[in-house]
């Protein structure tokens, strides 16, 4: 299975695996993806963003950016880091 991630970046940097299936997504469909976000005491206060992030499912891969999935919508790929922005401005107060 193909690993999906939900990824919290900001003055710490938190990833929840998904128990999601992205080779089930057909082009040009939308898909909802329900997951809870544990907002535990360990998190700092601050603004984040919340992305999702599709490595490859080598682990010797996992951590270089060109092998994660891009998704095609436009102004959401984050090259360093391999990940889709899906929210910026994320406040935990």
């Amino acid at each position: 299975a193909l690993p999906i991630f939900l990824v919290l970046e900001g003055p710490t940097r938190r990833l929840i695996k998904l128990d999601v299936d992205p080779r089930k997504w057909s082009a040009g469909s939308s898909h909802t993806i329900e997951a809870s976000l544990p907002v535990t005491s360990d998190i700092t206060r601050g603004t984040y963003a919340l992305s999702l992030w599709l490595p490859d499912a080598e682990p010797r891969l996992r951590n270089e950016p060109r092998y994660s999935i891009r998704f095609a919508n436009y102004g959401v790929w984050r090259q360093i880091s391999g990940t889709n922005r899906l929210i910026e401005g994320l406040v935990v107060r």
